[in-house]
């Protein structure tokens, strides 16, 4: 628990330097704080309280990194506010990009599939996503910025940890959990299930035209094998990699990115097949809810389809990207 204690604060001051200096400041501070509770209890296995003791005299990680820093005040934003703002934006502008760029892509393919054009399908699918991402990370940085400037000003307390809020530190390269590899695995093989050998399940029963209808042209689908293999045979190389190398680092990230936008292209090209959807399916659901916005769901059911995946893919690297990076710091 002491050791433990020791290391929370030497983490919560070494967390925020450059990588440059982390191992020398940790070594210095490994040192420093034993000599410490040597030199005031003359014990070699302090209690709780004694680290405590030492710690506090020590003061706030966040004001010890800011002097090690030795950058306060020098620029607009400095110190720990700096170092803070770095790393808000840094999780806060792709997490609302992607969000941004989901909505209106998502938007984009209800609208697009009244005139589907490739010069329509660029301006809503593509462009207009890109702009509002753009337009949305000015704004989030100008404001992000304006905050940072008068908290620094008004000193405000944001980053001020008590020794029991100290943050916990990560373990190097952090575990893939079995369940995510084979959890690939699993859907690969229901993707597979439904795309190239059984793709008549996916549909609905309808007694008015004698019985089920398939959503897909089958033949449409089953010209489709190529792309749709290539992208599950991708998948699947992730799944076995993860399970191999075992851990969040530098290689998942590159076959994460590699393979998502592989199985991206893969399904791009299946999926805006204009003729993919069966029209006999859509004919079927417009006359059974008539209801105009539902039958256009169905109808542009391939767009809607796209668009998830794309989300998924995106969380998914942001999210590999983020667990290898808080493993090497």
């Amino acid at each position: 628990m002491n050791n433990n204690l020791k290391e929370r604060y030497i983490y919560a001051v070494v967390r925020h330097l450059p990588k440059k200096m982390q191992v020398d400041v940790e070594q210095e501070l490994e040192t420093l704080i034993s000599d410490m509770i040597e030199e005031r209890f003359g014990v070699a296995a302090p209690s709780e309280e004694n680290v405590k003791s030492v710690l506090a005299d020590l003061g706030n990680p966040d004001d010890l990194a800011v002097k090690y820093l030795g950058d306060e005040g020098k620029a607009l934003i400095s110190g720990i506010y700096f170092v803070n703002y770095k790393r808000i934006l840094l999780f806060v502008l792709p997490l609302l990009a992607a969000i941004i760029f989901g909505a209106n892509f998502l938007s984009g393919i209800f609208i697009v599939g009244a005139n589907p054009s490739p010069g329509r399908i660029l301006n809503l699918l593509v462009t207009q996503p890109i702009g509002s991402v753009v337009q949305m990370a000015i704004s989030a940085f100008a404001l992000t910025t304006v905050i940072f400037v008068i908290a620094e000003r008004k000193k405000a307390d944001w980053f001020s940890h008590t020794l029991d809020e100290l943050p916990e530190v990560p373990g190097k390269n952090e575990k893939i959990g079995l369940g995510t590899p084979i959890a690939e695995l699993i859907v690969v093989a229901i993707g597979m299930a439904a795309f190239i050998w059984f793709p008549q399940i996916i549909g609905g029963y309808f007694a008015d035209a004698g019985g089920w209808i398939s959503v897909f042209n089958i033949e449409v689908l089953h010209s489709l094998w190529i792309p749709i293999s290539v992208g599950a045979a991708i998948a699947a190389g992730w799944a076995i990699m993860s399970l191999i190398e075992g851990r969040y680092n530098i290689k998942i990230v590159a076959a994460t990115v590699v393979t998502n936008v592989v199985v991206a292209i893969c399904a791009g090209i299946v999926l805006f097949n204009p003729n993919l959807i069966n029209p006999a399916f859509v004919e079927q659901i417009s006359s059974s809810v008539n209801d105009y916005a539902a039958a256009r769901i169905f109808e542009n059911l391939n767009f809607y389809v796209f668009g998830i995946i794309l989300i998924v893919l995106i969380a998914e690297t942001a999210s590999v990207v983020w667990k290898a990076i808080r493993g090497r710091r």
